[in-house]
């Protein structure tokens, strides 16, 4: 083993240093920001169709629709926290059209256009961010921790980067398994720095794991410009180091990454193999309802992204230069936003759930520090149940 590995090594009798941006990786674009296809683009064109992109258009709207509501939602105060998907409704739908259901999802927290497609709706979506009885939480989780396990998703959770070596342990288990399935990571850049992603990818490369990575460069981790996240060339380059096979994609072009992901389906499994692909866009809202995008970045920035690069505004001009833009999107818009509010009164008169199933879901059975507390708590509220607001509980 030793001299056989002693053999593949190339040596060198000159000194020198490899350059940190010995390897640049370009970034695959089918429709530029005009909507047109690029001139070499042409032999892309024929994996989509005219019925795929009107759903990932209007997929698109109720994202953007979803967003501005419950962003204003949160501000007077109706729900308690909100993260925008702004900018990034693009690469959250065309990588999930691009995958088969029984594919494993493994998100970060803005993947609301994932759910949205998979066929988590937006009543179950509002159920959630208003923690009622119909959650499928059950009010546990903070909003926007979406999960579903008919939808093979799983929750959303807060901690940073904790899903990300989880993904490489299922499409490990998957490869084992002789599965042909993958299991499908999303993280942003900020995300990237965190150890456990050097790790998984570690991970994934040298058990040859069905996984797929997926970056959301957005440009910001919160408040921190990617020029003082990375000094490499992206986050792209890292795959190469461990091993992986690595694309970087215009994350606002819709057709470009819905092609890239499916490519990157075919190359997983015919390994097996992981693969890394870095979606470049841009986080046009605030990190979060906790967050205040305009202390470290400028107008003129955000204006850029909002009329130039956008990937609804993009995808709306290649349907019309295809003739294919037979509806009027105000009334898709307006459509979509009544939708939206009436499933938003469904949920806000929705009873809250009962206060004993915090106690459920940890553990198969309850460890007696919880039979006491559960105890202790009946016995409070029986007391003082008047103060709280018992009778909204179903």
């Amino acid at each position: 083993m030793l001299k056989a590995l002693l053999r593949s090594m190339s040596y060198s009798s000159s000194l020198s240093f490899t350059h940190p941006h010995a390897l640049s990786i370009p970034t695959f674009q089918v429709i530029n920001e005009d909507g047109l296809p690029n001139s070499s683009s042409s032999q892309y064109l024929s994996s989509v169709n005219k019925d795929l992109l009107i759903r990932m258009y209007k997929t698109m709207i109720e994202v953007q629709e979803f967003d501005t509501l419950y962003y204003d939602l949160q501000r007077q105060g109706l729900i308690s926290f909100y993260m925008q998907n702004s900018g990034e409704e693009g690469l959250q739908v065309a990588t999930a059209a691009a995958l088969d259901l029984n594919d494993w999802i493994f998100p970060q927290y803005r993947e609301l256009g994932v759910f949205f497609w998979r066929g988590f709706d937006i009543q179950q979506a509002s159920h959630q961010l208003f923690s009622n009885a119909k959650d499928l939480g059950q009010g546990k989780q903070m909003p926007v921790h979406y999960g579903s396990k008919d939808l093979n998703i799983m929750t959303v959770r807060s901690p940073l980067a904790t899903q990300i070596p989880q993904a490489a342990g299922l499409g490990y288990g998957l490869r084992l398994k002789n599965q042909s399935s993958i299991a499908v990571c999303y993280f942003g850049d900020g995300a990237a720095s965190e150890g456990d992603t050097h790790a998984a990818m570690n991970i994934a490369s040298t058990t040859k794991s069905q996984t797929l990575f997926v970056c959301r460069n957005n440009k910001y981790a919160i408040s921190t410009n990617m020029k003082d996240q990375y000094g490499s060339d992206g986050i792209a380059v890292r795959g190469v180091a461990y091993g992986i096979h690595s694309i970087r994609v215009d994350g606002n072009d819709v057709i470009a990454t819905y092609i890239a992901t499916q490519e990157a389906k075919k190359l997983i499994l015919a390994g097996p193999q992981p693969v890394l692909m870095e979606c470049m866009t841009y986080r046009r809202g605030h990190h979060s309802t906790s967050d205040d995008a305009s202390r470290y970045r400028n107008k003129e920035e955000l204006e850029h992204y909002q009329k130039n690069n956008n990937p609804i505004i993009r995808l709306e001009k290649f349907l019309k230069h295809m003739g294919w833009l037979d509806f009027d999107p105000v009334e898709i818009q307006k459509e979509t936003r009544d939708r939206i509010i009436k499933a938003k009164d469904v949920a806000k008169n929705e009873k809250l759930p009962k206060w004993e199933v915090m106690f459920d879901g940890v553990y198969n059975e309850l460890t007696p520090e919880l039979k006491k507390q559960k105890g202790e708590l009946k016995k409070f509220l029986e007391i003082y149940g008047d103060k709280y607001e018992i009778n909204k509980h179903s």
